[in-house]
């Protein structure tokens, strides 16, 4: 008897992923790569600088996968707590045929998150209970030859991660794509209709990238916040890249602040002039009176 095999789901077309949107050659490379690599079965690195969209990468591999994946963020801290057993187990009944594990900062596990880590792939002692195979993606910003060579993981763990590996690239390397890829992140901000103008676009392409798209995407998502109309200009980027636009929500809201406690203490000293009646302070203030019920709501009585 034979085992029907899954359905393999059809390629991602280039601009299909969230996390890589873009159209140029790299782009569509790394594209068919994820695509090639989708149903690995034990351990993937991949290799990007700090700022890469680990996260986004890792939802997409699973997406394109012919099984239904469970998907676990785990920086290498969280693999000493208590409750990860009984979280991958409950993981394990939802009817996934695999649980998928992103491992961030893999420089950074000790011999005792390692053999953790370990007891996960081989469903043994505490996670005996994990009904389904798990793989992981170890999420590095350095080779994995240097970090053995600088003695941060040790032989055990060199060996169990593998060399099958994949470099993200970096943003620098999808100039033609960086419009592309601002245009996605603002189409996923609640609302939507935003643009980039071409102003806009090309001052994007020309900027150093060294917080790669988590940079970009927080440029974009400041300036999107920023802007009045649809379209985001070369000012509203530019004001966003150089951190002008947290300087001057900061200076708002000082100044909010400021005028509200000004208009609190008016507010009170007049109340106290009125001898607490609300109905002649109302007046003299020239609000109605549920307005200023709701000011003395939210203030501190004086005295």
């Amino acid at each position: 008897a034979t085992t029907e095999a899954a359905p393999s789901r059809p390629a991602a077309a280039p601009g299909a992923l969230r996390s890589f949107p873009g159209r140029s050659a790299r782009s569509t490379q790394f594209v068919r790569r994820l695509q090639e690599v989708r149903d690995f079965s034990s351990n993937l690195l991949l290799l990007g600088r700090k700022g890469t969209d680990f996260e986004g990468i890792c939802r997409d591999l699973c997406a394109m996968g012919s099984q239904r994946e469970e998907l676990v963020l785990l920086p290498a801290a969280a693999l000493t707590a208590d409750a990860l057993p009984s979280r991958l187990a409950g993981l394990s009944t939802r009817g996934a045929s695999r649980l998928t594990l992103a491992v961030t900062e893999p420089e950074k596990l000790t011999p005792e998150t390692s053999e953790t880590l370990l007891a996960i792939a081989r469903r043994e002692g505490t996670f005996a209970d994990v009904s389904v195979p798990a793989r992981f993606i170890f999420c590095m910003r350095e080779e994995l030859d240097a970090l053995f060579d600088s003695g941060r993981i040790d032989e055990n763990l060199y060996l169990f991660m593998g060399s099958m590996e994949l470099r993200v690239p970096a943003v620098e390397e999808l100039r033609d794509d960086i419009p592309l890829i601002a245009q996605s992140i603002l189409d996923h901000l609640e609302g939507g209709g935003l643009r980039v103008d071409p102003a806009g676009a090309a001052f994007l392409k020309e900027q150093p990238w060294p917080g790669d798209m988590q940079q970009l995407a927080k440029v974009v998502t400041a300036a999107a916040g920023a802007t009045q109309g649809r379209s985001i200009g070369q000012r509203g980027l530019e004001d966003a890249y150089e951190g002008r636009l947290a300087q001057l929500r900061k200076g708002t809201d000082n100044l909010k602040r400021s005028l509200e406690e000004a208009r609190n203490d008016y507010v009170q000293a007049m109340v106290m002039l009125c001898g607490a009646d609300e109905a002649r302070s109302a007046g003299a203030l020239g609000i109605p009176r549920d307005a200023l019920r709701r000011i003395l709501d939210n203030v501190q009585p004086v005295g």
